[in-house]
């Protein structure tokens, strides 16, 4: 019962009161004093009643008001606001979270909070429904509701209703679908930065830069740092940038300077690995600031693959240079030799006619035979220029290596003095190589002389072996021998000597034609080993130190299937040596000999020469007089002997001028170039014979005799 109606009550039971005690009056009325004061009074109250009522009904319009005010920002409010009782069950929820779950509000009244939250986060709600009990503060937590098939991320902000005397839990609930999306790309960017960072090849580390350089600290560093360098993270990060350069500067001050003043700087530098190995790196740095402090992005490249390019490329172009000084070298020796052979054949031929000439007295004769030896020992000397090219003519043929360098040993132990100690060890079953055996044993008692010589008058040891082996193309590389050989087994010779070695100027300088490190040079030497080696696609490599000895290892390559099953074909053309038989002097028909020679004096002395034993002799100076010979004399000319290296109209220019007007004129080619140099000139079979300068006249009379002979026969 309330105040105004207690009131009321009591006024009205006065006036009843009042009436019934006052006697009535003659008209009906009642005359009592107090009934009409109560009367006024109940006037009054009825007066203060009906004010009172319309402050009552102002009250209620402005609490409607307000209501319909609080409604309305309780469902425009930004976030969802929910009240839950203590079984979880909705008891109040606005539009904003009606909305996130895309039911209506009434949807979600009387219903229990857990079917609107993602099977995911029931156990997160638990944990933060549970931890609320009687807290005064809010609590927090990230779960995901649900509903018609919306996911929605929210932050849930809570607190106990401790105001309504029941155990309730109000709720504001934020949509953090942007912040989770922003939040989800910024993770997944950190993890694939994170994972590139991680993958990468190169090094990569972050480091703080400090002006005292002391403190410069490394502050990251990616799998490829910790795996090249030998440490782990933990070890790598927080020490000193110093640790990788061996306590040095990581950081010099010249790049410092450029990081300071662009922001980046490009440097090489040498890093240290836990186990004591270097890295030689190039380093991309990038500065940055984070949270205040100088930092530095470092990207380190391992440069060993490409220094080790660089040093082949240096060495390759070492290499180009040497190979184009041998080529010149060589061409130079070849001419040398040409020339050289033609000025002994003029001296031969000279003392051959002093011979003849001097019957009877002997010291005469010895002293021509001594020239004539001399100049056999010049004519070695050309030959050996002509090793050095690599052109010389070869019998190549199966060979065991082994007997070889066992055929060499009893050649060299009749010059070895006792001094010298030799080691000698072959290996088994070395497979066969295919080459010439006299060539390869003139390589190997050269290679065992020089050994030898290195000692001096001292005593010394000297090492033999054959083996077979792997080489890597790296290893081939290092050869003195122009041209790259494959990788793969080879058959190998190696001679050790225990002598006075080389420097790497003498090295260098090793096979140069007539160098020599003793104090009077011995001819081409291991120029010459070097071309025997070209010819037969091998290799040597070297290795010397002063005061130590000298190792010098020659590689061979096998014999293939196809070579050990056949022989080269014999291209026609035959050399003619110093052992050539001079046939029996007889008595021949007058035959015609046309001699095609540019030098003056070998021209006129085969004129002569010829002439004394019945030749009709015809002479020519160059091609062109040769061909005037020929047309002049068509068939009367039974033999050519035709110079191959004139000067105008070329020796084989005028060798095919000659065939096209004589198909069958048998022609004798005299060279001071080797065979094999000759060879790959002519179609096998088109020239009579091949005759190397010098010569003696009566080897040539004996070659043109025996050329005519069988051109003559049926």
């Amino acid at each position: 019962m309330t105040k105004q109606t207690h009131r009321r009550t009591e006024l009205q039971q006065r006036i009843a009161s009042a009436l019934q005690n006052a006697p009535p009056q003659p008209d009906g009325t009642y005359a009592a004093a107090d009934v009409g004061s109560l009367l006024h009074e109940l006037s009054v109250y009825h007066e203060e009643l009906e004010f009172q009522n319309d402050e009552l009904r102002a009250a209620q319009a402005q609490l409607q008001a307000l209501n319909e005010r609080y409604a309305d920002l309780f469902n425009r409010a930004p976030i969802g606001y929910l009240v839950i009782d203590s079984e979880h069950y909705v008891l109040l929820a606005n539009e904003p979270i009606a909305e996130m779950l895309r039911v209506e509000v009434k949807a979600l009244m009387g219903r229990p909070l857990t079917r609107f939250v993602d099977p995911e986060s029931q156990d997160a709600l638990y944990l933060h429904l549970r931890g609320i009990g009687d807290q005064t503060q809010a609590r927090s937590t990230e779960l995901t509701l649900s509903g018609n098939g919306r996911r929605v991320p929210v932050r849930v902000e809570s607190v106990p209703d401790l105001h309504s005397g029941n155990l309730y839990t109000r709720m504001a609930i934020i949509d953090i679908s942007q912040e989770f999306t922003a939040r989800y790309a910024l993770r997944e960017s950190e993890e694939r930065y994170r994972l590139m960072f991680e993958m990468a090849d190169d090094i990569v580390l972050v480091c703080s830069l400090d002006d005292r350089h002391a403190t410069d600290r490394i502050v990251e560093a990616n799998n490829a740092a910790c795996r090249s360098l030998g440490y782990t993270r933990a070890e790598l990060v927080g020490s000193p940038a110093a640790l990788l350069t061996d306590g040095t500067l990581f950081v010099p001050d010249t790049v410092r300077t450029q990081l300071a003043d662009a922001g980046r700087a490009l440097f090489e530098t040498t890093l240290s690995a836990r186990n004591g190995a270097t890295i030689p790196a190039e380093i991309h740095a990038s500065r940055y600031t984070w949270h205040g402090h100088t930092m530095v992005l470092m990207i380190a490249r391992d440069i060993s693959e490409r220094r080790r390019l660089e040093t082949e490329r240096r060495e390759m172009e070492q290499r180009r240079q040497q190979l184009q000084k041998w080529e010149s070298l060589g061409v130079l020796s070849a001419g040398v030799a040409h020339d050289f052979n033609n000025l002994l054949a003029i001296v031969a031929n000279e003392l051959e006619i002093m011979r003849s000439e001097m019957q009877g007295d002997e010291k005469g004769l010895r002293r021509i035979t001594r020239s004539l030896e001399t100049i056999q020992r010049g004519t070695e000397l050309t030959s050996k220029m002509a090793a050095y090219t690599g052109n010389t003519s070869l019998a190549m043929q199966p060979v065991n290596l082994n007997a070889v360098v066992e055929q060499a040993l009893s050649l060299f132990y009749t010059i070895a003095p006792a001094r010298i100690r030799l080691h000698v060890e072959t290996a088994p079953d070395l497979p066969p190589l295919w080459a010439d055996p006299i060539q390869i044993q003139q390589a190997v008692i050269s290679l065992l002389t020089n050994a030898m010589e290195s000692f001096g008058r001292g005593d010394g040891e000297i090492y033999v072996s054959t083996y077979y082996r792997v080489f890597s193309s790296a290893a081939l590389r290092r050869s003195a021998v122009e041209g790259e050989l494959p990788a793969g087994r080879y058959v190998c010779l190696s001679i050790r000597d225990t002598g006075s070695g080389m420097d790497e100027h003498t090295l260098a300088r090793v096979f140069e034609p007539f160098f020599s490190t003793r104090f009077t040079g011995r001819g081409l030497g291991m120029s010459a080993v070097l071309g025997i080696l070209r010819g037969h696609h091998g290799a040597i490599l070297l290795d010397s130190t002063p005061g130590q000895g000298t190792s010098v290892c020659v590689i061979l390559p096998q014999a293939t299937t196809e070579q050990l099953a056949t022989r080269p074909v014999n291209d026609g053309i035959q050399q003619t040596t110093s052992s050539t038989a001079t046939p029996e002097e007889t008595t021949l028909p007058t035959n015609t000999l046309l001699v095609v020679e540019d030098e003056d004096y070998l021209r006129e002395t085969c004129q002569e020469i010829f002439a004394e034993f019945g030749y009709t002799v015809h002479t020519a100076a160059n091609g062109e007089e040769a061909l005037r010979k020929v047309a002049e004399h068509g068939a009367g000319i039974h033999c050519v002997l035709l110079d191959l290296t004139m000067p105008g109209m070329s020796g084989l220019e005028t060798f095919q001028a000659i065939r096209r007007m004589q198909p069958d004129l048998p022609i004798i080619v005299t060279s001071g170039h080797d065979a094999d140099d000759v060879a790959h000139q002519f179609p096998p079979g088109t020239i009579a014979q091949y005759f190397q300068k010098p010569y003696s006249m009566s080897e040539l009379r004996g070659v043109v005799q025996s050329v005519i002979m069988r051109n003559d026969a049926p």
